[in-house]
């Protein structure tokens, strides 16, 4: 026997990869024809409802279609709804603000006025009772008018004057107030 070359090697080898890679593609073919009878056998048992789908298809498209057209129309409708609410808003905002500084304003007006009619009644009491003779100017203490060497009754009249003075200036301070 003579020794083997490098070439001879490379043949042997090229030999054993051809026939694994021939024995693969041979059980390879025989799986794809399997699988090929599997999906031929699904598509005989699905024709029908395959034609019926292909033969809807172009009414579903169409279908489709004027979806998507009215979609598009309720769009353009909703955003003009959406402005005349928004002026609506505003306009309401507007009045409410306008209706508000009124009632500010005729609040401080009939504040105004009622406040003016208190001073005048104060200033018409402090008048009467003036001319009565009650307002002589003479402001006691309040303590007790004998020690002063002033006989019962001038001490009551005194008090009495001193509690309508009071009351006087209670009745100014809440009207000024």
């Amino acid at each position: 026997m003579y020794p083997l070359t490098l070439i001879d090697l490379l043949a042997i080898a090229a030999l054993v990869v051809t026939i694994v890679a021939g024995f693969l593609l041979v059980k390879l073919l025989s799986s794809a024809g399997g699988v090929l009878s599997s999906l031929n056998r699904i598509l005989k048992n699905n024709r029908k409802s395959i034609d019926s789908v292909l033969k809807d298809l172009p009414k579903i498209t169409e279908n489709v279609t004027e979806i998507s057209s009215d979609a598009q129309v309720i769009v353009a409708a909703l955003k003009e709804e959406q402005k005349v609410i928004e002026d609506v808003i505003r306009d309401v905002s507007d009045t409410v603000g306008a209706v508000s500084a009124t009632a500010q304003a005729i609040n401080e007006d009939v504040f105004s006025k009622v406040k003016a009619l208190f001073k005048a009644l104060a200033m018409l009491v402090n008048i009467i009772l003036k001319r009565t003779g009650t307002a002589d100017g003479s402001d006691s203490p309040g303590g007790d008018a004998s020690d002063e060497g002033l006989s019962r009754k001038e001490a009551r009249v005194l008090k009495r004057r001193s509690k309508k003075r009071r009351k006087q200036k209670k009745t100014k301070k809440v009207i000024d107030e």
